[in-house]
């Protein structure tokens, strides 16, 4: 599968306008699998949903 994402990547870079590429998951602002962030609180870390 990464063969093929590479792939991809490489004839999107080569379209006129187009200057960089990545690949990601999920949509921006979507909590996918536990998307979290940690928050120091007091001395201890707590976890908090990233949404």
């Amino acid at each position: 599968m990464n063969q093929k994402k590479e792939s991809f990547k490489s004839e999107l870079v080569r379209l006129p306008g187009v200057s960089a590429v990545s690949i990601g998951y999920g949509f921006p602002g979507d909590a996918v699998a536990g998307d979290e962030i940690i928050v120091p609180n007091k001395g201890e870390n707590r976890t908090q949903s990233a949404t």
